[in-house]
Parts: C-alpha cells; sequence; structure tokens
C-alpha cells in the first residue's frame, strides 16, 4: 500500500527590491520608535530645563524646531543629490547614527541654551525617513512606487504609534534623560541593521565624484522648477506644515485636560492614536490611493482636517480629544502617503534630487511652523493654534484643488510595459 507524498508547502516568493523594502522598514520602525520616544514630548522637557510658564516652554519647543528645520532645508538637498551620486544606503546610515549621537548628547544637557545647539547640528544631518525614501522609490516598479511608498511610511506611523506610548510612560517613571539615551540605543541597532543586511539594489548614477554644492543646488533648482514637481513641492510644504504647526502647543493643551499627574503618559497615548490611525490610512492609500484620484484625495483630506479642527475649540475633556486627533491622524496619513507618492511619480529618474527638494521643502515647513505655532501660543493662547490650523488646511484644499488640476490625467498616461503589470497582478499589493 501506497501513500501519497505530502505536498511541499511554497511559500511566497519576494522579488529583491520587496526584500529591502521590508528590512528598510523594519530598521525605520525601531528608528521612530526611539524618536517618537523623544519628539513629542520636547516642550515638556522645556519644562525640565527651567523654562518657566506654558507659553513659554511651548515658544521654545517652537524655536529648537524652527532652527533645525531651517538647516534641514539647506542640508536636505544636498544630501538627495550626495545619495544620488554616492548611494543612498550611506545617507541612510549617515541619518541614523547621527541622530543617535545628538540623542545621546541631548541627555546631558545643563540647560535649554545647549539643548538648542544640539538641535542645530539635528538640523545639518540626513533625515533617516527621508533619505530612506529614494531608495524604495528609486528600486521599486513605477506601478508600485505607492505601495512602496505607503509601506516605508507605515513604518514612520508606526514607530509614532509605540514610541509615545513607550516614552510617555518612561518619561513620567525615570525621566527624560534615560528616555534620550534609550532613544540612542535604539537608532544604533537601526543603523548596524542597514549596514549588515541592506543591499542596495541599485545606483542611480555612476559617476565617480559628487559635485560640488553649487552644482548641487542648480541640479535640485531644475527639478524643484520643473513643471512636474513644483506644484507637488508646495502641496508637500503646506501638509508638513500643518502637522508641524501643532507640535509646540499640543502637548501642554493635552495636558491642561489631562486630570492625572502623568501628563506625559496622557500625551503618548493621543500621539500613538495618531500614529495608528495613521498607519493604518498610509497602507490602505499605499494600496488603492490610485483608484481614488490623487487630486480629489489630497484636497479632500485638506478640507476634512480643516473641519476637524474647529471641534478642538469646543472640547473640554481628553476623551474627546482623543477622538478627533484619532481622525486627523487618518486622514493625515492618506494626505501625507498620497503627497510623497506623487513625488516619486513626477520626479522620473532624478529620484534622489526630487527628494532632496521634497526635504527642503518640509523642512522649510518644520522651520517656520513650529516657531509661528509656538509664537501663537505664547502670545495669544493654546487653543488660539487650533483657529490658525483650521483656516489653513481649509485654503491649502482650495489651493491643492488648482495646483494639482490635471494630475491624474497625466499620470493615466505613464505607459506600464505588460511584465510589470502582469508581475503587479501577482504580487503582494
Amino acid at each position: 500500500m501506497t501513500f501519497p507524498r505530502p505536498r511541499k508547502l511554497k511559500l511566497p516568493t519576494r522579488e529583491p527590491w520587496e526584500r529591502d523594502l521590508y528590512l528598510l522598514w523594519a530598521a525605520m520602525a525601531l528608528t521612530m520608535v526611539g524618536l517618537g520616544s523623544v519628539f513629542p514630548f520636547l516642550p515638556l522637557y522645556m519644562r525640565e530645563l527651567g523654562v518657566e510658564g506654558l507659553g513659554q516652554a511651548a515658544l521654545w519647543a517652537g524655536i529648537a524646531g524652527g532652527v533645525s528645520g531651517f538647516l534641514m532645508a539647506f542640508s536636505g538637498p544636498l544630501w538627495g543629490v550626495i545619495g544620488d551620486r554616492s548611494g543612498r544606503k550611506r545617507n541612510v546610515v549617515r541619518g541614523i547614527f547621527g541622530f543617535a549621537a545628538v540623542m545621546l548628547c541631548a541627555s546631558f544637557v545643563p540647560n535649554v541654551y545647549y539643548l538648542l545647539g544640539l538641535w542645530l547640528v539635528l538640523g545639518l544631518l540626513p533625515g533617516p525617513a527621508l533619505v530612506a525614501m529614494p531608495i524604495v522609490t528609486s528600486i521599486a516598479p513605477r506601478h508600485r512606487v505607492q505601495y512602496a511608498v505607503g509601506t516605508l511610511m507605515s513604518a514612520s506611523f508606526l514607530g509614532f504609534t509605540v514610541g509615545p506610548l513607550i516614552g510617555g510612560r518612561l518619561i513620567d517613571l525615570i525621566g527624560f534623560r534615560s528616555v534620550l539615551l534609550m532613544t540612542a540605543g535604539l537608532l544604533t541597532v537601526a543603523g548596524s541593521m542597514v549596514i549588515l543586511f541592506v543591499k542596495e539594489s541599485r545606483r542611480s548614477s555612476d559617476g565617480p565624484q559628487t559635485p560640488g554644492p553649487v552644482a548641487m543646488f542648480r541640479e535640485i533648482l531644475n527639478v524643484a522648477r520643473s513643471r512636474a514637481v513644483a506644484p507637488v513641492l508646495i502641496v508637500l510644504f503646506m501638509v508638513q506644515a500643518g502637522g508641524s504647526l501643532m507640535m509646540p502647543a499640543l502637548p501642554l493643551f493635552l495636558g491642561t485636560l489631562s486630570s492625572s499627574d502623568d501628563v506625559a503618559s496622557t500625551v503618548g497615548v493621543a500621539f500613538a492614536i495618531m500614529g495608528v490611525s495613521g498607519g493604518l490610512a498610509s497602507v490602505l492609500i499605499g494600496r488603492v490611493g490610485h483608484r481614488l484620484g490623487r487630486m480629489p484625495l489630497v484636497a479632500g483630506a485638506f478640507l476634512a482636517i480643516g473641519l476637524l479642527y474647529v471641534s478642538m475649540l469646543a472640547i473640554g475633556n481628553i476623551a474627546s480629544t482623543y477622538v478627533v486627533l484619532g481622525a486627523v491622524g487618518f486622514i493625515g496619513g492618506a494626505l501625507v502617503t498620497s503627497t510623497f507618492a506623487l513625488v516619486g511619480t513626477s520626479a522620473g529618474e532624478d529620484q534622489g534630487t526630487a527628494y532632496g527638494a521634497a526635504h527642503s521643502a518640509s523642512s522649510l515647513a518644520w522651520a517656520a511652523a513650529p516657531l509661528a505655532g509656538g509664537a501663537i501660543a505664547g502670545i495669544w493662547g493654546l487653543r488660539e493654534v487650533f483657529i490658525v490650523l483650521s483656516v489653513g488646511y481649509l485654503l491649502a484644499g482650495a489651493l491643492s484643488i488648482r495646483l494639482l488640476a490635471g494630475r491624474d490625467r497625466e499620470a493615466a498616461l505613464v505607459v506600464v510595459p505588460a511584465t510589470e503589470l502582469a508581475e503587479g497582478a501577482t504580487g503582494a499589493e
């Protein structure tokens, strides 16, 4: 009597670009867990360093974010071109280990002035998430770019979900300085993963030398001023400015609503809710966003967030705030992912250069918006920040309709080879 041979379990095969994508996802998730344990609580650290008053703490947090963002506006494009010339993996490693060194030093600062100096250094480093983006957009097939961007962006949202939960609780238990040390350790692990396991699949340029700064900026300006990329950069600036404007005020505003002494834990829960909802949206939009149309999606998201912030003016308890921030996080996740995908699909072969310009646009937003948010909170009050946010998002929605008009029609004209269509039909969406 013979028995049939057991069938071998066939595991789904992955393309080389998918392997690099998932490894980068893991490294970025660790990185963002660490940074998510620190950045949302920066206004609280200002109080610990001797800054008195909620408004002044928000103002100093805005200054710290503003100065680093201003420097990133100039350093980011340079890192993008350097990545195109010398390898994008090296950029990611520089960014992760550089941020780790800053977090380590920040754990020992005696006052706010030393911290401000370190945040200046932070602005000169390549942002890990942004310099990782050109890798996945260059290795992924064109019709899978939005999927790749959505997957990588989900690591950021996941990190800023787990990070605030862990960081908020640990800050209440062991203090902000210990959390900074923990973050330095997590970033060291993430950077080591990239060095050991990520194999950059394709170099974008065979040029032996990196051009000088003048040539770099000229190349970046040429891409940034192009008809395809310039409107997307304006929209990206508005997206990043909206998210950054509230950062100096939101932790302190949540503290006024919390009935607990564990303010950092309350702030951590709020940012975790935004991270979960934003991560879900980034994955969802990465899968189906191209079917919805880019202009309606982006404009509709702007308008919806603007209306949601109106409700913040009447909120008087923490539970209602959690609900509104969850909705803001979900819609914001779709908005950020769609906009970054637009950068990749609009740039052609100059992925690193375009994302360098995107880094610059984002950094200008990170420079101006926290300063504005901190100033509004310091002069007028915390709730007044939400009034400005609401008006700004509504105006941005109207402007994006004009800027992105015809973008979906142009995307539809892109011819995808039949072999890539077949690959996309059988691959993981």
